[in-house]
């Protein structure tokens, strides 16, 4: 089954929201593109913390 999915990821820490969308759609798409104003985003709460390196 083929489908479609938006670009995924989050923010850095301090990264501000618009730098961090530009920053994740280039990361996921190598598409060069600009931030023009919020649709939805989701907070997480009770996240576990995972780094991986």
């Amino acid at each position: 089954m083929e489908f479609w999915k938006l670009p995924g990821g989050g923010t850095e820490l301090s990264e501000d929201i618009a730098d961090g969308a530009i920053r994740e759609v280039f990361e996921e798409t190598g598409i060069q593109s600009k931030f023009e104003s919020i649709i939805a985003f989701r907070q997480l709460h009770n996240h576990p913390v995972r780094f991986v390196h």
